[in-house]
């Protein structure tokens, strides 16, 4: 078994979930070695680690090669005190950097953030912002 998305890909899964698998796996690995020739850094994006990020990374890497530009930008709620059930809510933007900086630290340098790179000619800028928006009672009960 092989995990996807934080899940395992059965051994009986169907030909085409399991093509699609390897598919994902070497598009990711084909951003990565993409990414490490455009910043010359090292870059550890997987298709079976961290895939959320790692996929969004390969996503913006894929849409350069098409000649996008692109400004990735991880966007953090802070206070947002109604979603207090689900966990305690981030306080400040220093905050929000630091867990997405920390969860990132296994697949690229802290360095690639908030700096401009050109990949595949295009400009590449992954970002790290928070807003608060605060909401109105009525606004958070809907």
């Amino acid at each position: 078994n092989k995990e996807v998305n934080g899940r395992k890909l059965a051994f009986n899964s169907s030909k085409d979930r399991k093509a699609s698998h390897e598919t994902i796996g070497k598009a990711i690995s084909n951003a990565c070695e993409g990414l490490e020739k455009a910043t010359s850094l090292r870059w550890f994006i997987s298709r079976d680690s961290h895939y959320q990020m790692s996929n969004r990374f390969a996503w913006a890497w894929k849409l350069t090669e098409s000649g996008i530009p692109i400004a990735l930008v991880y966007l953090g709620f802070v206070k947002a005190k109604e979603m207090e059930d689900k966990g305690k809510p981030f306080a400040d933007s220093l905050e929000w950097e630091q867990l997405v900086k920390t969860h990132s630290e296994s697949l690229f340098p802290s360095d690639v953030w908030g700096q401009r790179w050109v990949v595949n000619g295009q400009p590449f800028i992954p970002l790290i912002r928070s807003i608060e928006q605060p909401l109105t009672f009525e606004e958070a009960r809907t």
